[in-house]
């Protein structure tokens, strides 16, 4: 042989080219199984160790009644996402009946969408999961859903942090984490200004419809009933009704024949088929009536959990003290505090029941006492008689101009004041009007009504009050009698109900921030800023700009502008 051993065979080669197919052919269908399996939030692959949560427990409330169980329900969901998902514990963030400014600290404002959230995610590293478990309400004005922050009263929702606004920040974070990541947001609470506890609006739940903001693609929202209807607390387990169904579902019920496929695994079609039946029902048994959770679609979510239960203490909901006996020895004490008479006995009283229902009554009985005694020693005081307004009386408007009718003025270079102006006119006959120019002191008397009246800052009309008054682009009159100004109401118009439209008007000054978009969009931003008391915007299609203020007290006429005033 020419080889001398070392030429390999036919045989040889053939058998190591199959070898070699058959290992790429194992490469290439081991690549497109990970391509096609659903990325997985799992606790043993370590897909969770730069996932962040912020998870929020607002129990405590100084304007509305508690929410006995949102603690209880903010720890069993750290509970949940350390134990079970791989979360590390210091990248889960629990809140405890927080703020207005700790919500905007950690997810952002109208200004600025990026919060504290936003630094702590890792580009194509982090998973996002926020949980919220306290009192949502309605803004009685827009009827925008808004989360409460514990030092906010229910009754001004619109103080509150905006549902509508958080879903726009959480889209800013999906931005940066990537398509492959997931933000979920969970919230344990309705926005029909009632509770499981009871009502936190005066106005009746169903007198109308909150306004919830769309599901965004971006991100998965659960919460915890529809609009209208009220969000229940399981007295049982001491947990929202939603939160102890949801850990329930996520530790291997929402994985049984009735719901999922029982591999082991936990997809967000099995909890979502899960909630949807199990809350429905246990609503409608336990406290008769509807609960049904609104669940975003999360198809590629996909959870491996750890068996075991949920390791978590509970706080105990403390029961409400009982003031009967202390009700008895309060009404005795302020008994002899009222036979003794004095401010000393009633201010020893208070001090001793600082916070009872009798110490309003006590305070306002030794301020009575004190009045009495003032009168005692304080000689009586002549009144001066109330100088009476005399001749005819007119109605002022500022900032407006009366043009034309003119018959008189005062002298070029003799600065007059508008009180002397108008005292000119009144004693003249002739004189039914007057415009007063601030700026030079000039007085023009007038003995017709020629136009309409028309703004320009600094000049003074007043017309006789019993005279018809002419036409103004926006009513802004004050009696002089009674110096009483009115606001002007303007019309809803093009800036729709909540507001109050003055075409052809500008404010000046007092601006939060300017924009450049639609009129339509530069309302948006006005109703979800808590700042915002109104804008301007430029009608001129090569501007569109919008003009945020935080003011609206000095206007002017400008043709190419429109301002809206909330109401």
């Amino acid at each position: 042989m020419l080889c001398a051993g070392k030429c390999k065979g036919p045989k040889l080669i053939f058998r190591q080219l199959v070898l070699v197919r058959t290992a790429i052919t194992l490469m290439v269908v081991t690549m497109l199984v990970a391509l096609t399996v659903p990325v997985a939030l799992a606790a043993k692959s370590n897909q969770n160790l730069d996932s962040i949560a912020v998870i929020i427990g607002n129990r405590d409330y100084a304007d509305a009644v508690n929410v006995d169980f949102a603690i209880n329900d903010a720890e069993a969901m750290k509970a949940f996402l350390i134990q079970k998902l791989g979360f590390r514990e210091g990248n889960v963030v629990l809140l405890k009946n927080a703020t207005g400014g700790k919500l905007a600290q950690w997810f952002g404002d109208e200004n600025d969408p990026k919060g504290q959230l936003f630094d702590w995610v890792r580009k194509g590293r982090s998973n996002v999961f926020v949980f919220y478990s306290g009192h949502g309400a309605p803004d009685p004005r827009t009827k925008q859903s808004y989360l409460i922050p514990t030092d906010v009263d229910p009754e001004r929702a619109g103080r509150g942090y905006s549902l509508a606004l958080l879903q726009r920040n959480l889209e800013v974070v999906k931005k940066k984490i990537g398509n492959d990541r997931h933000v979920i947001l969970m919230m344990d609470a309705c926005f029909s200004g009632e509770s499981g506890g009871g009502a936190i609006q005066k106005t009746s739940a169903g007198a109308y419809i909150p306004v919830m903001p769309k599901v965004s693609h971006k991100i998965t929202r659960l919460s915890a009933s529809a609009a209208r209807q009220v969000a229940n607390w399981d007295q049982k387990s001491r947990h929202g009704l939603l939160t102890s169904l949801f850990l329930k579902a996520v530790t291997g019920e929402a994985d049984t024949d009735s719901h999922g496929n029982g591999d082991g695994r936990i997809s967000w079609d099995e909890i979502s088929s899960y909630l949807k039946s199990e809350v429905s029902y246990q609503a409608r048994r336990n406290f008769g009536r509807d609960q049904s959770p609104q669940i975003g679609e999360g198809k590629d979510i996909l959870w491996t959990l750890e068996p075991g239960q949920l390791k978590y203490r509970q706080k105990p909901v403390k029961p409400p003290p009982k003031p009967i006996a202390k009700k008895i020895d309060e009404e005795k004490a302020f008994q002899i505090a009222k036979s003794i008479a004095t401010c000393e006995a009633y201010d020893a009283f208070i001090a001793k029941y600082p916070g009872g229902f009798l110490a309003g009554a006590a305070r306002a009985a030794c301020k009575k006492l004190k009045n009495q005694r003032t009168a005692v020693l304080t000689p009586p005081v002549r009144q001066p008689i109330p100088r009476q307004a005399t001749g005819r009386q007119f109605s002022v408007y500022r900032n407006y101009d009366l043009y034309g009718g003119d018959y008189a003025r005062s002298k070029k270079g003799k600065w007059i004041s508008e009180s002397d102006c108008q005292d000119i006119c009144r004693e003249r006959e002739r004189c039914i009007a007057y415009t007063y120019n601030a700026k030079h002191g000039v007085c023009f008397l007038k003995d017709s009504i020629a136009g309409a009246l028309k703004p320009w800052n600094g000049a003074t009309s007043g017309i006789l009050s019993s005279l018809r008054q002419p036409a103004t682009q926006r009513r802004n009159t004050e009696q002089d009698t009674s110096q009483r100004r009115t606001q002007p109401s303007g019309r809803s118009g093009a800036c729709g109900s909540g507001f109050s439209t003055y075409d052809n008007t500008d404010y000046r000054g007092n601006d939060i921030k300017g924009y450049r978009g639609s009129f339509s969009s530069c309302r948006r931003r006005c109703q979800n800023n808590v700042r915002c008391r109104g804008f301007s915007w430029i009608k001129k299609r090569a501007k569109h700009q919008c003009w945020l203020k935080y003011d609206m007290r000095s206007s002017s006429y400008k043709s190419s502008v429109i301002s809206c005033v909330k109401r």
